[in-house]
């Protein structure tokens, strides 16, 4: 790759981000046509538990009790957030 606008444009790993953010973006148009807003963004934050997992298993970093405490405060709060009292 050379160097410069074109060579920046043209980098591999830019034009694999641009296509998955297009990929994302479709995906979660469809999403949105079958759920609530409400229902559907909560669930957008259970990403950070699967980086985190991803982050162990494909890159073997090492994950500390706090990060754990924290994926699991925020599946708490999606829980909480998407729960609704039967009457």
């Amino acid at each position: 790759m050379g160097a410069g606008v074109w060579g920046i444009l043209l980098n591999y790993w830019l034009v694999a981000e641009v296509i998955m953010l297009i990929a994302q973006a479709f995906c979660w148009a469809l999403v949105l046509r079958r759920l609530p807003i409400t229902l559907a963004y909560p669930f957008m934050s259970l990403a950070v538990g699967l980086n985190l997992a991803a982050a162990s298993f494909i890159f073997k970093e090492q994950v500390e009790p706090q990060n754990i405490i924290g994926v699991a405060i925020i599946v708490f709060g999606v829980f909480v957030m998407n729960f609704k009292q039967r009457s």
